[in-house]
Parts: structure tokens; sequence; C-alpha cells
């Protein structure tokens, strides 16, 4: 990780939905399970029913990173996606096809690529591309979801990207810090960050084209957002160490939040990506740093409707003190961590 890339502005959002916000607690939310865990960096994760992608650093080249992936079964094995001279970070996988996009970095320039999943050719995304920096990629049908970066004017800008049309429509611009979340169906998610204030979460309705930002009345950070195709916005939130009281948060549509996990003490999560099946069961994926073990792995939580009590992934206390290390998608910089 890294520290924030540079001083930065509040901006001003549209509001909606409830006034006040109050959390509740959920019936029947499932375990969550240790997807991949070694002694590696293994880190924003990405799925559908077929596939599973992350990022993967190497004992060997601890800073450098690439992107990964494996079908599900215990017969599969892991395959890299970027190309051989380059580095790769995780997007996210198509939920209806077996297409990956992630953002791949050739001589300090980051594009967006598209990778079949099943045929392993790897595709250009005309249209998206330019000379500033394009990363934090997910994809919904034709759409593509991703931040640019325009080191000359200093300025990020979220942007949802029609494969059809090789069009892009600029969500938000600003000065902040912003990362792209997540695009699913109709329903795209972000996180604003300006240096010395909270971080925010926005969603669009591509419907109505409008945008709201997701209440934060305690005004802490709240990032890592991801949607489902019903627009149910998921997020973790904490304190200005994300490794102590640690919480992901569900802001159903018209909400108010509810707490769906508290995280362990000294854990913390850095981003997540949302898979809806066949019928109400949505699996959310998220990577974890574990403080005292320095540590990355990827876990899963799978949603089987809606509703029951809060679920902690360990009882131990939060550490005293701060740390400056926070996630990528609250402004840790880019190539990620």
């Amino acid at each position: 990780m890294r520290k924030r890339l540079s001083t930065w502005n509040a901006r001003a959002a549209m509001l909606g939905g409830a006034a006040a916000m109050v959390l509740l607690p959920l019936a029947g939310v499932g375990h969550a399970d240790l997807v991949r865990g070694s002694k590696l960096e293994e880190t924003v994760p990405t799925a559908n029913a077929t596939y599973l992608a992350w990022t993967q650093n190497s004992k060997r080249h601890p800073k450098h990173h690439d992107v990964y992936a494996r079908a599900f079964g215990q017969s599969s094995v892991k395959f890299k996606v970027n190309a051989t001279g380059t580095s790769g970070f995780t997007g996210g996988i198509d939920q209806s096809t077996d297409t990956l996009v992630y953002t791949q970095v050739r001589h300090g320039q980051a594009d967006l690529k598209l990778f079949n999943l099943d045929t392993k050719a790897r595709l250009g995304v005309p249209g998206a591309n330019t000379t500033a920096t394009e990363f934090f990629p997910t994809m919904s049908g034709s759409e593509i979801l991703f931040t640019r970066y325009t080191n000359a004017t200093s300025t990020y800008s979220i942007q949802l990207y029609d494969r059809v049309s090789q069009t892009s429509t600029q969500l938000w611009s600003g000065t902040p810090f912003a990362a792209a979340g997540q695009v699913n169906g109709n329903w795209a998610v972000w996180n604003v960050c300006p240096n010395g204030a909270a971080c925010n979460v926005y969603r669009y309705n591509a419907t109505t084209q409008k945008t709201i930002r997701i209440p934060n009345l305690q005004g802490l950070d709240q990032y890592a957002p991801i949607v489902t195709p019903g627009g149910t916005v998921f997020f973790a939130r904490s304190g200005t160490d994300f490794t102590a009281h640690n919480r992901l948060i569900r802001y159903p549509f018209g909400g108010p939040s509810e707490i769906v996990q508290a995280m362990e003490g000294g854990t913390g999560i850095g981003s997540m990506f949302a898979y809806t099946g066949s019928g109400p069961t949505t699996t959310i994926y998220y990577d974890r740093y574990d403080k005292a073990a320095n540590q990355w792995d990827i876990f899963d939580l799978v949603r089987n409707g809606e509703a029951g009590p809060i679920i902690r992934s360990g009882n131990s206390p939060s550490p005293a003190g701060e740390t400056t290390d926070r996630p990528a998608k609250m402004g840790a910089g880019f190539p990620l961590r």
C-alpha cells in the first residue's frame, strides 16, 4: 500500500434515500470462508459461477503483481492472465460470460484489457484507453466501470464505458482520490476520499441517470463499494486505521444501513466484489489484511436471502494506535498496494 497521492478537496454530491441512517443487525448471514491464503499477497478478488481471479505477487518479486485465474473445482490449476513483460491488477469478471477486464501495466502505462478465460485470448478495449492511467475496472454486459487518473491536471474521474458504442460517460470528476467499485446491471458504485476528510460511497442509477451519496452520519471512512443487480450496496467502514473497528456494511435500496460483519480486531477489508447467482444468493468476495501477520488473504461470504444477527470473524480487541497504510480504494496509490 501507499500513502495518499496528493492533497484533495471535497466535492459536493447529490443526496438521496433516507435522511438518517440507522444501524441494524442482519439475520441469517452466512459464514466467511477462506478462499485463498498463503504467505503471498493475494488481493482484489473477482468471480462468476465458473472462475475466480485475483492479484498476486511472488516471493522472488514481492513488489511485482500479476493477475491469476482458475476455474472452480479441485482439479483446476491457476493460470496467468497479463502478458509477459507486464504487471497486472484485477478487475472484474462479467457475471454472465467468462470475460475478465483488468489493468495491464507496460513501461509505466496502465491500460484496460479484456481476457477470455475460456479461450485465453487477450483483447483491447477500443476507445477506453488514453495516455492517462486507467484502473479499478469491473464489467457488466457491455458496460465497463473504471477510474481514470490524468497526471497533467491531477484529476480523477469515474468513467462508464459502453463496449457497443465504444464511448464513455463521465460519472464523476475531481481532484480527490476516487476509486471505481463495481458496475452491475443498472447500477454503478464508487468511493471518493478527500485528503483530510472521510471517504464516501456513491451509487449511480443508469435508468434515471442520477447519483446519490450513501449516508455517512458517523463521518467514518466508507470505501470499497460493491452493488447487486437490485441496487443493494455493500461497503467497508472504518476509522483512520482501517484495521481497527472495520465493518462490512449493507445499504439496501432506500436504506437504512446494516452491519453484516464485524472484522476481527487488527484486520480490515481492502476491496470487494459481489456475484449474484441463481436464486436469492449473493457471494461477497473480499481481501482481508491481517496487521499482526502483515498478510493479505481472500475470503468469501455467502448471503442466502436477507436478515439475521451480526457475525464476527473473531473476538480479539482492536489494536491501539494508527497506521498510515490504507487500502488502495482509500487512496493507497497505483499500482495497488
